[in-house]
């Protein structure tokens, strides 16, 4: 509380220090965690990328009936932040083609 805000922060460079530390411990010791390099439990690389891709606002319009949001739903629209059709290239889709197993028919 005594300490200023880093640069785009809230919190001080102490508390953003134990912050950043904490998540990275979680986020290293969950061998679920989505960006695992063990393929047998984790996604591949390609599915890693793919997954980063995906933001907020495709979400919301893939499982809402709203026709138009912005592009970052945490911020107002505004002209650096413009509302967009969902079906809008500028909001990307996830390719579940990615995630399709080979399945080998054996006649």
């Amino acid at each position: 509380m005594s300490e200023k805000p880093v640069d785009g922060g809230m919190v001080g460079p102490t508390f953003a220090a134990i912050i950043g530390r904490q998540f990275k411990n979680l986020r290293h010791s969950d061998r679920f965690w989505y960006e695992t390099p063990d393929e047998r439990i984790g996604f591949t690389p390609a599915q890693i990328n793919e997954l980063k891709k995906i933001t907020l606002s495709r979400i919301l319009c893939d499982n809402t009936h709203i026709p138009h949001i912005q592009k970052d739903v945490f911020k107002v629209p505004s002209q650096w932040n413009r509302v967009l059709d969902c079906r809008s290239a500028a909001i990307p889709v996830l390719n579940l083609s990615l995630w399709k197993e080979n399945v080998f028919v054996v006649s």
